[in-house]
């Protein structure tokens, strides 16, 4: 398998391209069909993977400021990181999650954060998860919803790059749920 890894800014990715990240996305996350690339909002830039020259992997990244307890982190948020069903099990979606990790630690940013179903992939390149009160920006279908607070319990996991320990308390998205 010849696998190559390619980061590009949202405004660069071609409309050939989206349509095969639509297809993938809605492919991976069949409960949540949309006719887009994206779901609630375009992430910042993209990490893609490639096989064969065939799209195989997606990881979006949102990059903001998050508040968690009394302090404002620079933060990537995970978004949609998803691999193609029959390229599965190949170590795709661990790749993308360390090409991420590499650009965080080069950046300066304090951690990375997802929310997720699943937990095995994030749990064995380092990720945890946290309970907490969050607040954050309700998006649906291109509309505002205004803010939504809730107790996140069994989603949200975070990993931590250039800080030592997180603080307890509220977490504030300060925007979207990605």
């Amino acid at each position: 398998m010849t696998m190559e890894i390619r980061r590009y800014l949202e405004h660069e990715i071609s409309s050939d391209l989206h349509s095969s990240i639509e297809a993938l996305r809605n492919s991976c996350f069949p409960e949540h069909q949309e006719p887009r690339s994206y779901g609630k909002q375009f992430p910042h830039f993209r990490i893609l993977a490639f096989v064969e020259g065939r799209l195989a992997g997606h990881l979006g990244v949102d990059h903001r400021a998050m508040r968690f307890g009394d302090r404002a982190y620079s933060i990537f948020g995970v978004i949609d990181l998803c691999v193609a069903e029959d390229e599965r099990d190949r170590g795709i979606g661990t790749t993308l999650l360390s090409d991420l990790e590499e650009c965080a630690r080069k950046g300066g940013v304090d951690l990375l954060v997802l929310l997720a179903h699943r937990h095995e992939l994030y749990l064995k390149t380092g990720f945890r998860g946290i309970d907490a009160e969050c607040m954050w920006l309700g998006i649906d279908e291109h509309r505002n919803l205004g803010v939504i607070k809730e107790n996140v319990s069994g989603e949200l996991m975070v990993k931590l790059i250039g800080i030592d320990e997180l603080p307890a308390g509220p977490v504030d998205f300060l925007g979207y749920m990605f």
